[in-house]
């Protein structure tokens, strides 16, 4: 019976013992969240009994939507040459990161998709500016297919793109 089982799983969780992912996905499709809360606080408290929770204040923006990967889940990108395709100007990057920061926010995820005029320059220029004009940010950006895209279409090998990105 479910409630037998999110009753065990729920001692388990209580008497310090590991749950297993099947645990794990019974507690999230079937246990109330004010429970799975309080479960992951008391076990949140058993290894950090210091008292502090952080959190960070962070924004996605969505720079572009030039895209030409085609992933059958996206329902946001365009195809390259679309009458709706963008990659917005550097200002207006700049202008919602400094909306973020206005907020207390201090980490910004950059996602984009794999647009095929886009080469690592043009990535290299927008990261040193933004740390430029905002040398506390946290960048979040390029997913590992974003960072592929980048090297091959930039006709370079995969370790000196990721030495150009991290050094930008």
């Amino acid at each position: 019976d479910l409630a037998d089982e999110l009753q065990s799983i729920q001692t388990r969780v209580l008497d310090g013992q590991r749950i297993t992912a099947t645990d794990a996905l019974t507690l999230l499709r079937h246990e109330r969240l004010t429970t799975l809360g309080a479960m992951a606080d008391l076990v949140r408290r058993r290894r950090h009994d210091d008292g502090v929770v952080t959190y960070i204040v962070d924004r996605n923006v969505n720079y572009k939507n030039v895209c030409n990967a085609f992933c059958s889940f996206c329902a946001f990108y365009r195809a390259p040459n679309h009458d709706e395709g963008y990659v917005l100007p550097v200002e207006t990057i700049e202008q919602k990161i400094q909306e973020t920061f206005d907020l207390g926010g201090n980490q910004i995820l950059l996602q984009g998709g794999h647009n095929p005029k886009l080469k690592i320059d043009w990535y290299e220029e927008l990261f040193r500016r933004l740390k430029s004009s905002f040398p506390e940010l946290w960048l979040h950006a390029l997913s590992p297919p974003e960072i592929v895209h980048i090297y091959k279409s930039s006709r370079i090998e995969l370790p000196e793109a990721i030495e150009r990105l991290r050094a930008a």
